[in-house]
């Protein structure tokens, strides 16, 4: 999910924004080595984006990919404002697509630290 960059140089945000698509190549790398179907990457709607939305054993799971400097930073990085909207678009996007709508949702996270530390945690954040 686009994070704000409020008071930074255009160069800071490009930098931010390599990184965050660096992170989630990554993520989608080993999503895909565990066998989740990935449906939609950066998937974008008025209520926020997702990042990744994938269906694994018969659950639709919802990825937020985070690339931080430590686990616990990313961790923190999981902001509840932004967590709704997620849950939002989810929601418009599993409305949207009829084989999907009985589906029960997940809602996990893939943080990946320096130097290439890529870390699943599933059920990051129950539903708000």
């Amino acid at each position: 999910m686009g994070e704000a960059h409020y008071g930074k140089t255009l160069a800071e945000k490009q930098k931010a924004e390599r990184k965050g698509r660096r992170a989630e190549f990554w993520a989608r790398f080993i999503l895909r080595m565990k066998r989740y179907k990935i449906l939609e990457a950066n998937y974008k709607t008025y209520w926020g984006e997702v990042d990744i939305i994938t269906v694994h054993k018969g659950t639709l799971v919802v990825f937020e990919v985070k690339a931080r400097n430590s686990l616990e930073e990313c961790y923190a990085a999981l902001q509840p404002v932004f967590l709704r909207r997620i849950e939002e678009a989810t929601r418009k996007y599993q409305a949207s697509r009829p084989e999907l709508q009985n589906l029960p949702i997940r809602y996990d996270a893939v943080f990946v630290v320096p130097p290439i530390s890529v870390v699943h945690m599933p059920n990051a954040w129950i539903s708000y």
